[in-house]
């Protein structure tokens, strides 16, 4: 998996500019296409088993190398290298993987071929997840939006384009993908993009405001699986319109995010993430009791799911990257709070067999849980949660830094004989607080803010937020 220690510097300093957005970068989208051919075409073994199957061998995977970091005694942020045989063991396993899905497939009866390649696969993507993990925390957030998005839209169209190619043609295709794969990340990981050195935020004394970033993602997993496998509706392979759907939603969402972030240079906030899947999760759950069998469910479920996909990572490559945590360690807690609901939730909720009504009771009691967890791990004024991508807000101020933007504020109200009302406004502005948040803080109405963020802008002679922020640091 990682062997050796480098400075990721050296390489990364060799690095100009215009390299950032090499294709290698973008290298996920082959382990994003691999798994889906591989859940949807290792046919001979139990129905409702296979891409389940897969995750409980990542599962068993992402606990090996936890023990393996643990009891190294390399728990600590350490500069991994992955050296040539350990970047192209994975894409060579998930490769024998696709070869033995093809003999399984030549005869329905033979399940141990189906079987040992979801091992040998589950075994492969877990490891080449956890690889692309330690190129991910060396990258500042932004590009890792840029790389991880950009990976998903090249992925739901290359999955559109396999969808019409012969069986021969796409077994072919999916055999070299993991491979390219391997090559993407070993020259990932040797060209690293520049980056500069970055605060740790979390630490020993700290590990634990992550709970509810777990707890997150455990809920919404959790219940995404149970929807695919309790919902009944046509399956997103038995129709090309549908599954044309699914990646059509797939690719309006991550352009959407990419335009945000670059164009727009919008903050990416991890709340509202989660509060997006919430909704189209409990969008897909109210079409199907008003309609019934919503044709296009399964369609959205899978692109909700492939969205869960895209915010662990990022979620991962942002804590692993200000955390003094070795890196395998972080993206394989991470992985595993994804993986593991996602097993048990599609496997062990089926096999209750409560018909609809018992089934839409289950998904009615799992959007309640997943509410609950909304209301209490992704409120506002989270200041845990809050940090998370907060990179992507160069205006957003570390917590440690919030007496010094005190004193500063303080001292040119003084100056400029600003209200203690106005006061209190301006220090959270600087501290990169939104408006809703402050009156919510201050109980006041979000108006009456906007008046007082008016009135001692006109005091100070700025204009903007920005000039504000300017003006106390300067």
């Amino acid at each position: 998996m990682a062997s050796g220690v480098r400075d990721p510097q050296a390489k990364a300093s060799r690095s100009k500019g215009g390299l950032w957005l090499h294709w290698s970068y973008f290298g996920l989208w082959t382990l994003y296409v691999w798994r889906l051919w591989v859940s949807n075409n290792n046919s001979n073994l139990p129905d409702g088993f296979v891409w389940q199957g897969l995750f409980g061998v990542m599962s068993a995977v992402f606990i090996v190398a936890i023990g393996i970091v643990l009891g190294s005694g390399r728990a600590g942020k350490v500069a991994l290298a992955v050296g040539t045989l350990a970047a192209w063991a994975p894409g060579c396993c998930m490769a024998v993987a696709t070869v033995f899905v093809a003999i399984a497939n030549m005869d329905a009866a033979n399940t141990l071929f189906g079987g040992a390649a979801m091992v040998v696969g589950g075994a492969g993507i877990a490891v080449a997840y956890l690889q692309w993990g330690i190129f991910f925390s060396r990258i500042d957030v932004k590009r890792a939006v840029l790389y991880l998005f950009g990976s998903g839209i090249i992925a739901s169209v290359a999955k559109m384009a396999l969808f019409f190619l012969p069986s021969v043609a796409s077994t072919a295709a999916i055999t070299v993908l993991p491979l390219v794969s391997s090559w993407c990340i070993g020259r990932s990981l040797r060209h690293v993009p520049p980056y500069e050195p970055v605060r740790i935020r979390y630490s020993a004394k700290n590990y634990a405001s992550l709970w509810k970033a777990v707890i997150v993602i455990v809920a919404f997993s959790l219940t995404n699986a149970v929807l695919l496998a309790l919902l009944k509706s046509p399956a997103e392979t038995s129709s090309p319109l549908i599954f044309f759907v699914g990646r059509a939603v797939e690719v309006v969402f991550s352009t959407l995010v990419l335009v945000w972030v670059f164009k727009w240079n919008g903050s990416f906030d991890f709340v509202q993430l989660w509060r997006f899947i919430l909704l189209a999760l409990g969008t897909v759950l109210l079409m199907n009791v008003l309609l019934g069998d919503f044709y296009y469910e399964d369609a959205l479920i899978s692109a909700s799911f492939n969205f869960i996909t895209l915010f662990v990572w990022l979620t991962c490559a942002d804590i692993a990257r200000h955390s003094d945590l070795n890196p395998v360690l972080v993206f394989a807690f991470g992985w595993l709070a994804y993986a593991v609901p996602l097993f048990g939730g599609a496997v062990v909720v089926p096999a209750f067999a409560l018909g609809q009504l018992g089934d839409f009771r289950v998904a009615f009691v799992l959007m309640y849980a997943m509410s609950i967890v909304v209301a209490v791990c992704l409120g506002n004024r989270d200041s845990d949660m809050r940090y998370i991508f907060a990179d992507l807000n160069a205006r957003t101020t570390p917590p440690e830094d919030f007496a010094s933007i005190d004193e500063r504020c303080s001292a040119l109200a003084e100056q400029y004989g600003l209200s203690p009302r106005e006061l209190e406004i301006m220090q959270m502005i600087c501290k990169g607080r939104s408006k809703a948040y402050i009156a919510e803080t201050l109980f006041i109405a979000e108006s009456t803010v906007k008046g007082h963020s008016k009135h001692l802008y006109a005091k100070l002679g700025v204009h903007s937020k920005r000039e504000l922020q300017e003006l106390v640091e300067a």
